[in-house]
C-alpha cells in the first residue's frame, strides 16, 4: 500500500483511545473462547516507575527517575498480594504509522525497563529473561520481545556489573502483521493466542 493509498484508507485518527480500543478488543477476540487462557487483555493504562531518588519530604518532588505508562496488558483477572496484578505483555498504541522510528523505540524500551525495574523476574537458573511487548502503529502490529539476563536485573538496581563490560538488554522486532492484509492476520492470531496461553513466558 502506497503512502497516499494508506492516508486514504486510515484518515487522521482524532484520539489514540480509538486505536487502542481495536488492538484490546482484537486481542480479547482472539482468546476468550480458548478454554486454557487464564489471564485476560486489559485496556488499563498500567504506569510503571523507574529508580529511586532522595527527596525532601513534603517538596513535591518525585522520588523517582521517570514514569513508564503502557496502554494496556495481559494480566490476571483475580488480583495478588497488595491488589497487584502483575503484567504478562504490555501493550503500547499509537494513532498513526511511525514506522518504528526511534522516538517509538526510545518510548517501548523505557516501558520495558521500567516494567523489569518494578515486576523483577524471579531469581532462577534462566541464563536469560524474556519479556513480549505488542506495540499497535495504526493499521501495522509488531510482537517485541527483550532479552536481558540477571546482571542486567541487578543493573538496573545499581548493583555493579561481575565483569568490565555494562550489561544490556535487546528489544527484538519479531513480527511486524498489517491488519489489512489476510494472511499476515492468519499468522497474527495464533501467534498472540500461544503468547496467551503461556502466559507471556515464552516458553520453548
Amino acid at each position: 500500500m502506497s503512502p497516499a493509498s494508506a492516508r486514504r484508507a486510515f484518515p487522521k485518527v482524532e484520539d489514540e483511545q480509538i486505536v487502542n480500543g481495536y488492538l484490546i478488543a482484537l486481542l480479547a477476540s482472539i482468546c476468550m473462547y480458548h478454554p486454557d487462557v487464564s489471564l485476560h487483555w486489559s485496556p488499563v493504562r498500567k504506569s510503571f516507575r523507574f529508580g529511586k531518588r532522595d527527596v525532601e519530604p513534603n517538596s513535591g518532588d518525585r522520588p523517582y527517575l521517570f514514569e513508564a505508562r503502557t496502554d494496556g496488558h495481559l494480566a490476571s483477572r483475580n488480583p495478588g498480594p497488595n491488589d497487584a496484578k502483575p503484567s504478562a505483555v504490555i501493550v503500547e498504541v499509537k494513532p498513526t504509522n511511525r514506522r518504528y522510528n526511534n522516538r517509538v523505540i526510545y518510548q517501548a524500551t523505557s516501558q520495558m525497563v521500567s516494567w523489569i525495574y518494578q515486576e523483577p523476574d524471579a531469581p532462577g537458573a534462566k541464563k536469560q529473561y524474556r519479556r513480549p511487548m505488542i506495540i499497535q502503529e495504526r493499521e501495522q502490529i509488531r510482537l517485541i520481545i527483550a532479552t536481558y539476563d540477571q546482571e542486567y536485573i541487578d543493573y538496573l538496581n545499581n548493583k555493579p556489573p561481575s565483569g568490565s563490560e555494562i550489561p544490556l538488554m535487546t528489544m527484538n522486532e519479531l513480527f511486524t502483521w498489517d491488519i489489512t492484509k489476510q494472511h499476515h492476520m492468519e499468522v497474527c492470531g495464533p501467534v498472540l493466542l500461544a503468547l496467551a496461553l503461556q502466559n507471556g513466558k515464552l516458553e520453548n
